[in-house]
């Protein structure tokens, strides 16, 4: 009689546990991706604190919430080394490099707005307004990494078949509205002025948004369009 709750209760540990490995396996691989970046650049594209919003609403809060969503079912027969790969990898690899040119965009933006760009400015005013762009950058990359691991929550539990283009679904839509609140969260912190020193971000300007924006598209697009594709899964075709 106990064996059968027994078997359920081991399947929703399970599947919860792989659902948190990817998400935590995605966010270390995007931060290290970019760490290796700014030691090549000679830039550190996030602050500490902004490092550690970005951890807690698109890691710690979610890993707590589908540990308890976590349902029982058959657990997944490919091997689990390759489906995480299959998800991680294009995950943190977009993300990484994405992130780096909404950076860097952001930096030109602001430059381009001073009016230092196409022009012959004094090499001291340039360096100078340079280091002055960078918390703005580090604001647009902060909430571009957010949106990015939100959506990441999203997609380990896609409510709807366009998400992942015909694989099994959660049927669960509550990681889709923990991931919106969360969005909406970040909002907040971003303009309210005390939460948003607390977590060390700059006002986050109109002038960035479409930046921002264009940088999700491009970045869902080629995410849902790896895993659609299998591109991973023919890497790996071989014994893991």
């Amino acid at each position: 009689a106990s064996l059968a709750p027994a078997v359920l209760e081991g399947q929703r540990i399970l599947n919860g546990m792989q659902d948190i490995l990817k998400l935590f396996l995605a966010r270390i691989g995007t931060v290290a991706l970019v760490i290796v970046s700014a030691l090549v650049v000679g830039t550190f594209p996030l602050a500490v604190r902004n490092s550690s919003v970005i951890t807690l609403l698109t890691v710690g809060i979610p890993s707590i919430f589908l540990a308890l969503w976590a349902r029982p079912g058959v657990c997944s027969r490919t091997n689990l080394s390759r489906d995480l790969w299959r998800f991680v990898l294009p995950a943190a690899v977009f993300s990484s490099l994405i992130g780096l040119g909404v950076f860097y965009g952001t930096i030109e933006l602001r430059l381009w707005s001073l009016g230092l760009l196409g022009t012959s400015p004094n090499t001291a005013v340039l360096e100078r307004a340079t280091r002055e762009s960078v918390p703005f950058a580090q604001t647009a990359l902060s909430a571009f990494l957010v949106f990015c691991g939100l959506l990441l929550v999203i997609l380990v539990k896609p409510p709807t078949r366009w998400w992942v283009g015909g694989e099994e679904l959660s049927g669960d839509r509550k990681p889709a509205l923990l991931a919106v609140g969360l969005m909406l969260a970040f909002l907040m912190i971003s303009v309210t002025p005390p939460l948003r020193t607390l977590a060390a971000l700059s006002p986050l300007e109109p002038r960035y948004l479409p930046l921002i924006v264009a940088a999700l598209a491009i970045w869902l697009l080629l995410v849902r369009s790896f895993w659609r594709r299998q591109l991973i899964e023919r890497f790996l075709s071989g014994p893991v």
